[in-house]
C-alpha cells in the first residue's frame, strides 16, 4: 500500500510540474498554454501530490493501522488515563 500511493503521490506532483510549467509558458504546445489557473492548479497537484508522498512515507503499516496512527484519540493501554487536550495544551512550551 505505502509503494502504490508513493507512486500515485509523484506522479501527481510530476502532472503538477507539467501544469506549471504549461500554466506560465514555459513549455508551450498544449491547449493549456499560457492560461495562468492551470499553473495554479498545477501548484495544488504538486502539493498534494507531495503530501501523498510524505504520508505514505511515513506509514509503517498498512489497512487501518494507518488510519489509527493519524488519529489521536487511540485506547490508552490498560490502566493509563489520557490526559485531556487542556493538559496538553498546558505542558507545551514555546521559546
Amino acid at each position: 500500500m505505502n509503494i502504490l500511493l508513493t507512486v500515485i503521490g509523484a506522479v501527481l506532483a510530476a502532472l503538477g510540474v507539467v501544469l506549471i510549467l504549461q500554466g506560465f509558458s514555459v513549455l508551450s504546445g498544449g491547449p493549456i498554454d499560457g492560461h495562468m489557473s492551470w499553473g495554479v492548479y498545477g501548484a495544488m497537484a504538486v502539493t498534494l501530490g507531495a503530501g501523498v508522498v510524505l504520508l505514505a512515507r511515513r506509514w509503517r503499516c498498512g489497512g487501518i493501522c494507518s488510519v489509527m496512527a493519524l488519529s489521536s484519540w487511540r485506547r490508552a493501554p490498560h490502566g493509563v488515563q489520557r490526559a485531556s487536550w487542556s493538559t496538553r495544551a498546558r505542558s507545551i512550551s514555546f521559546r
